[in-house]
């Protein structure tokens, strides 16, 4: 390989995915290829991009709508790697229960590797295979840990143990207790993770082995509005802050 090849290579490996989907009109187009319009619900994408609305048409009732956002996570140390997807927002209509969090129109997007890996409800679907997917893999752990990470500040919000509550009543005297989770895998098939929940104070310690969903992300506060995603780029801020819509 010669000097310029080499140097093109490296300028390559990392690029922004804004650099080849600079918006959110763009983005869209990637995730809703291939889609089609059900008997039951009719769809369509407004607001440049950033917003999809259901229409329901089920027999015998009034229609409602649905309004889901995109959203981004942003992998930080991979500027090349996104998780992006419509999410419903949680509502007070009974009716839109059933549809908050991500919709059937998600995906993990790699620019570097010229992926676009649709996620269903219980699969991530990608063609990469080899020696790319096993670097694929460790990125996407990356992303994985952080979340795990959300879940070691507040288990409860995720619905799970707070083993540091146990464990103060096994201690005589008061001892500091932190909570640790690390990502065991990443199962391809399924668009899952695997992941190990610690809560220890000195030789003290509980755990016990969760698992978590891809799509879970997209509907946890790791995720931005995709408006704001595309917006910092613009302004130069090339790394984007995760927060909530």
């Amino acid at each position: 390989m010669n000097a310029a090849a080499l140097i093109l290579c490296v300028v390559i490996a990392g690029a922004d995915a804004r650099e080849t989907i600079p918006t959110a009109a763009k983005l869209s187009e990637l995730l809703l290829r291939g889609a089609e319009k059900s008997t039951s619900a009719d769809w369509e994408i407004i607001d440049n991009g950033a917003t999809l609305v259901y229409r329901t048409k089920l027999a015998g009732e009034e229609p409602w709508k649905v309004v889901a956002r995109l959203r981004v996570v942003p992998c930080p140390e991979h500027p090349n790697l996104i998780l992006a997807g419509y999410v419903v927002p949680p509502s007070e209509d009974k009716r839109i229960e059933g549809y908050v969090g991500p919709t059937g129109f998600c995906g993990l997007i790699d620019v570097d590797r010229n992926l676009v890996a649709p996620i269903t409800q219980t699969t991530l679907h990608c063609s990469i295979q080899g020696k790319p997917r096993l670097e694929l893999s460790k990125q996407i752990e990356q992303l994985g840990q952080s979340y795990a990470e959300l879940i070691a500040a507040d288990p409860k919000k995720y619905g799970l143990n707070d083993f540091s509550e146990i464990l103060k009543l096994q201690l005589i005297d008061p001892r500091p207790i932190k909570t640790t989770c690390e990502i065991i895998g990443f199962h391809w098939n399924q668009g899952s993770f695997d992941y190990r929940m610690w809560t220890f104070a000195e030789d003290h310690r509980m755990g016990a082995s969760y698992t978590f969903s891809l799509r879970d992300l997209l509907a946890s506060e790791l995720a931005i509005p995709a408006k704001q995603y595309f917006e910092e780029k613009k302004s130069g801020n090339g790394k984007a802050e995760s927060g909530a819509e």
